[in-house]
């Protein structure tokens, strides 16, 4: 997932694959985005925990130390796609903007947590996972 998306290798949205492909990180997760769906599962896990972190249910050192490097890939990946999703919100019809605000995406636990708690919880430890060939 990193070596994909290392900064080194490929742009800030820009997600390379093995075999020389390239996909946008905003499209990834749309019908037939790249992974298998992993990606996307591995989000919505996070944003479930979110709603646990967000009500103070689960210790958030904890977490992040197990799993921070790949929460703040994914909230760097989730944050750009709230930001086009919110470009995008005026050029829709009002019956689509009202479903939109109605029914939250799949990151917005996760967003609202970062949001909340980044200038905190990234000056924690947190393990961290490299790939090595």
């Amino acid at each position: 997932m990193f070596q994909a998306n290392n900064p080194i290798t490929s742009k800030k949205n820009e997600f390379k694959f093995l075999n020389g492909q390239t996909e946008f990180v905003e499209d990834m997760f749309t019908d037939g985005g790249c992974g298998n769906g992993e990606i996307y599962n591995l989000i919505q896990i996070f944003d479930l925990i979110s709603i646990s972190l967000n009500k103070d249910l689960l210790k958030t050192e904890l977490i992040w130390y197990e799993y921070g490097q790949m929460i703040s890939k994914c909230y760097e990946w989730t944050s750009l796609i709230e930001k086009k999703d919110k470009e995008q919100l005026p050029n829709r019809s009002s019956e689509d903007q009202k479903f939109i605000k109605k029914y939250k995406p799949f990151y917005y636990n996760l967003n609202k947590f970062m949001k909340k708690n980044n200038d905190i919880i990234i000056k924690l430890p947190t393990k961290m996972y490299t790939d090595i060939e």
